[in-house]
């Protein structure tokens, strides 16, 4: 069952000196349920741009973006807001955690803004748990390590249980181990809570943990892998890479 789909992205920049840059060309895709997908390109491939697009951050030309049977780009703005909250969580590359609050408190934020009216208490130490972090509810940002940091920031965005998680570079800022430990808890967010994830990154490495890896280049998907029972995943992004650059 599709989660997300991508229809027809186009975003155009227009420069004081009326040049104008086509960024994105007409970008679609769709993601399955419990199905963690990589975006790769090199710097400039206007990966980001589409992510911003995705996250609301930055309005496209043109195009349709589809969760469930509803697009975000037509909807009015009090359901879109709604829709958000309860179905998408972000994960930033620099973590995004109030450093005033406690680590309980910054997973606590989005259930305070959607009013929910459960056991917040219960449902905090629940995620956090599930995450590893259960020991660390009640020290500040500044107290843990940057990849505990960034597991708060996955607790943050799955604790209202989204549909979907989109995450840039949530490794970029990590060394090689903690990187390894937060692509182990994402896959483990797909399999056993069911969420699909979106992720940007530049490290095939990181990519090679996805089920499906598409790369972007000149605003357009030139090319697609997708994971097979006993390759390996690794080689097969270097391979993909070489050819799309040759």
């Amino acid at each position: 069952m599709q989660v997300l789909r991508i229809n027809n992205i186009r975003k155009t920049y227009y420069s004081k000196r009326k040049i104008t840059t086509e960024a994105l060309k007409g970008v679609s895709f769709a993601i399955e349920d419990k199905e963690m997908v990589a975006i790769m390109g090199s710097s400039g491939s206007d990966k980001t741009t589409l992510m911003n697009i995705l996250t609301g951050l930055l309005e496209p030309d043109d195009g349709e973006i589809i969760i469930g049977d509803e697009d975000l780009l037509t909807m009015p703005k009090d359901r879109l807001a709604l829709l958000r909250r309860k179905h998408i969580g972000i994960v930033f590359q620099n973590y995004n955690l109030l450093d005033s609050l406690t680590v309980r408190e910054n997973i606590e934020v989005p259930l305070i803004l959607d009013y929910y009216d459960g056991d917040k208490e219960d449902k905090v130490r629940k995620v956090a748990a599930f995450m590893g972090m259960e020991q660390q509810l009640d020290k500040y940002p500044y107290e843990i390590s940057g990849g505990q940091q960034q597991r708060v920031g996955i607790c943050r965005a799955i604790i209202n249980n989204a549909k979907v998680i989109f995450a840039d570079e949530p490794t970029g800022n990590l060394d090689s181990k903690s990187s390894k430990k937060v692509m182990e808890y994402f896959q483990m967010v797909c399999k056993e809570m069911g969420t699909s994830i979106l992720l940007v990154t530049h490290d095939p490495v990181i990519a090679s943990y996805c089920n499906r890896v598409l790369f972007i280049q000149d605003g357009k998907i030139e090319n697609e892998i997708v994971k097979e029972k006993g390759e390996n995943m690794y080689e097969k992004i270097i391979e993909a890479q070489r050819g799309i650059l040759q």
